[in-house]
């Protein structure tokens, strides 16, 4: 945990100075030096308003902050970078935290909370598409999610996405925000949470049942549950999946083969695999449960790693394949996306230069360009 001296918080839009005391060593500041270009990230869509704060980390480096609202104000998301990293806080009005990626603003994130709504300062968040819960079965467990459709959407058969997050992550923290870029060129999106795929999700199970090939039998699932709704065009499906969700996504096209019509990855963690052998020699010394990046998954994760050529399993698909990575991705490094598009029979790799596990801001729009691109060239 970031011990913190003392921080400024700055909110956009708000017309007159605040000073006034805190636990912290020096006042916290409130004024109007922020505007919407200052923001490093973009406001989430799955959200109705939005403001912006400066908070300065106890060595002098500083973020912008995305306070992102309900109107209803029943929950808050903190979005920043920090580090290189993106970090993302789930709170509750009184600032108790749901969820924090980095462990960084838990302390503090009540603090800011009751600054933020003391100020009452907002402005809206502006979408191009309507979001609607949905869910499907897959045996004894319930999948849930949602689908976004244009706003001017009114009847027919749309080219489909379908969206697959990343370990220890849900489709309202990650791919809902590639989703929002896309789905007003006129697609439908799929996303869900996996099982167990995160303490966060909305789906059954838990991080002790999941594993690659439990989300992949999940992905095929939604799969063919997509197929049943009435605004799917099933000749045009398409497969997103980032991280995790990538190999999972993978996983699944070589499976489906040419009922998927193209497939993207973003920032595979093909190392996955390479991982499981670096932390233990066989799956005979895997105790029941591990704790990894701060999740705790089950035994049942390792099953079936070791014996696992994840690139030649990956590459029987034969569609066209679209790979994007950072290239200061510390998590799953690039060398792994240049040795899958050499496995791949048709695949291209773009390369984002400096973005490091995840694509945010202006990492997120360069990405989508190419893949928004990819994706209408394979729609009819």
């Amino acid at each position: 945990m970031k011990k913190l001296f003392a921080f400024v918080l700055v909110l956009a839009l708000v017309g007159s100075l605040f000073c006034f005391s805190a636990a912290a060593e020096e006042p916290i500041v409130f004024d109007n030096g922020l505007t919407a270009a200052d923001a490093e990230v973009s406001p989430n869509t799955t959200f109705d308003k939005y403001t912006l704060i400066r908070y300065t980390f106890e060595d002098g480096s500083s973020a912008v902050i995305t306070c992102n609202g309900k109107n209803d104000d029943s929950q808050y998301m903190l979005q920043f970078n920090y580090g290189g990293n993106g970090q993302t806080v789930v709170c509750g009005p009184d600032g108790s935290v749901f969820y924090d990626s980095g462990k960084i603003m838990g302390d503090v994130a009540p603090l800011i909370m009751k600054e933020v709504l003391k100020a009452g300062v907002w402005a809206p968040i502006a979408v191009s598409y309507d979001m609607t819960e949905w869910e499907c079965r897959n045996g004894d467990k319930t999948i849930r999610g949602h689908y976004m459709l244009p706003k001017d959407y009114e009847s027919g058969r749309l080219p489909t996405i379908i969206f697959s997050h990343g370990f220890n992550s849900t489709h309202m923290q990650v791919t809902v925000n590639y989703a929002a870029k896309i789905v007003d060129e006129g697609y439908a999106c799929i996303l869900f949470d996996f099982c167990g795929g995160s303490a966060d999700s909305t789906s059954d199970g838990n991080g002790t049942e999941m594993s690659i090939f439990t989300e992949e039998e999940e992905l095929k699932c939604v799969f063919e549950a997509a197929k049943t709704l009435d605004f799917v065009d099933p000749d045009q499906m398409f497969l997103l999946g980032c991280s995790q969700g990538g190999v999972v996504s993978a996983m699944a096209a070589a499976d489906l083969q040419d009922e998927v019509k193209a497939l993207v990855l973003c920032f595979p963690a093909f190392t996955l695999v390479d991982d499981a052998k670096a932390a233990y020699a066989s799956i005979d010394e895997v105790p029941e449960t591990v704790e990894v990046m701060g999740f705790t998954i089950g035994r049942i994760y390792y099953e079936g790693l070791f014996d696992l050529d994840i690139l030649a399993d990956v590459s029987r698909y034969k569609g066209d394949v679209l790979i994007l990575h950072g290239t200061a991705d510390n998590i799953a490094p690039y060398s792994y996306s240049e040795a899958a598009v050499e496995a791949y029979e048709n695949a291209k790799l773009i390369p984002i230069e400096g973005a490091g596990h995840g694509f945010r801001d202006k990492h997120l729009d360069e990405a989508m360009v190419p893949i928004t691109e990819f994706i209408k060239a394979h729609t009819k």
